[in-house]
């Protein structure tokens, strides 16, 4: 046997060890990454003395060597990949910018060209559990990668030049607290949201890309209720939503497959028969909108988000996710539909490095003259301004339902003295 095809056997046993979640060349720690491919490697070269017509390696440390250096090695990625403050590495050709968790965008120097940059991204791909070909055939890749990480990419010739975006979840479980500590989020708007996750309530977070939307919604399942009575369905697209989730009475799904004909619409049709009390969705893009339906008119509760322009927006992005289903229904039924279904609209904004949520408004469960109204509760008037409380208040029976609520949890407290700043909830400083 040539060295090169014990190479290529030795790296495939790496790689179903990958799959096994025993080895995390992306994200780990070196020194255990190549303990993990010495006992691989050694654990070969006994097969190999065993089986006839094998040739035992005449060098096991030079091998130990090049299948780390091939696991382990992607240039000026690498760093990157192991600083836990990054949340997302991007690529343009032979460019490479990275975003911090504070949301600053910064651009290192790098001398590799785009070639090179390519082989690195393509060494990324050989980590993953799915088994995906990046070619003119299959131009467009988006795969999971250990560490809780995805990987997306595009080559020509659908664009002109590599573009990659890796994507991390935060290692660091987001709160309400730390999203008021950072000024993302007022107290007042903070203890509102939890006492509405106390209860079944259907919330979607908008915003433009990076403005910090998956990130609330992580921090709002953290205030759901544990409980048989609270069992939540987190349909996983977003790679930043916490598996803590999957603790007490929680359960999760694994990851859409994306080349097994599994969509986010099949897995959230596939939900419904859990009994859920939360269903939660990564993102909205398309047609899984229109499956949304179903459990909101059967009480189940909703974390999601979406990209939209404004709070009143979101309905309007729902609708025009839900027509691409082609069930035929009327777009202004849709709208009618969504506009019953959905309680709170939260908006996120972001510049210059800070994400904070503009505004916190409830959803009229009519529509105004085919139109979808929004009574905002929470208002800052720019990015950067305080968010405060604008005096209106959700429906007189969710002000009952939170003083109920609160009742049990915060004995002395209601619902008004909350939006006022005059009560502090949950684990809101």
């Amino acid at each position: 046997m040539s060295a090169a095809s014990a190479y290529e056997e030795i790296r495939q046993r790496v790689v179903v060890a990958v799959e096994r979640g025993e080895v995390n060349p992306v994200s780990g720690d070196p020194a255990e990454v190549r303990a993990a491919i010495t006992a691989l490697v050694r654990a070969w070269q006994l097969d190999a003395h065993q089986r006839d017509g094998a040739a035992p390696l005449t060098d096991v440390a030079r091998m130990v060597d090049r299948v780390t250096a091939a696991v382990l090695d992607y240039g000026p990625l690498t760093a990157l990949l192991r600083d836990p403050t990054v949340e997302e590495v991007l690529i343009r050709g032979h460019r490479l910018w990275y975003v911090t968790c504070d949301g600053q965008l910064r651009r290192p120097a790098v001398s590799e060209g785009e070639p090179q940059m390519r082989a690195y991204v393509e060494r990324l791909l050989l980590t993953s559990s799915q088994r995906v070909a990046l070619d003119q055939t299959n131009p467009i890749v988006s795969v999971g990668l250990p560490g809780h990480m995805r990987l997306s990419v595009k080559v020509p010739p659908v664009v002109d030049e590599l573009d990659v975006s890796i994507r991390r979840r935060s290692r660091a479980r987001p709160s309400l607290a730390a999203l008021v500590g950072s000024d993302s989020l007022s107290a007042p708007a903070a203890g509102l949201l939890w006492t509405l996750m106390q209860d079944r309530v259907r919330i979607v977070v908008g915003g433009a890309p990076g403005a910090g939307k998956t990130h609330l919604v992580d921090a709002l399942l953290g205030c759901i209720p544990l409980g048989a009575d609270h069992v939540v369905r987190v349909n996983e697209e977003t790679p930043e939503l916490s598996q803590a989730v999957a603790v007490g009475g929680y359960t999760r799904t694994t990851d859409w497959i994306d080349g097994a004909g599994l969509s986010l619409r099949d897995l959230i049709k596939a939900d419904l028969r859990f009994r859920p009390g939360w269903l939660v969705v990564g993102e909205v893009r398309g047609e899984e909108a229109y499956e949304l339906l179903r459990p909101l008119n059967a009480g189940v509760g909703l974390l999601t988000t979406l990209h939209a322009n404004s709070a009143a927006d979101c309905i309007d992005a729902l609708t025009v996710a839900a027509s691409m289903a082609g069930q035929g229904l009327d777009p202004q039924l849709l709208r009618a539909l969504f506009t019953r279904a959905i309680d709170v609209v939260v908006y996120c904004e972001h510049d210059s490095g800070r994400r904070q949520v503009t505004e916190i408004a409830w959803v009229d469960a009519q529509l105004r003259d085919g139109h979808v109204v929004v009574e905002t509760l929470f208002r800052a008037d720019d990015l950067g301004s305080p968010l405060e409380w604008t005096g209106a208040r959700p429906p007189e029976r969710v002000m009952r339902r939170g003083d109920r609520t609160l009742a049990r949890t915060h004995p002395g407290a209601t619902l008004k003295q909350v939006l006022a700043g005059e009560a502090v909830v949950g684990s809101v400083p």
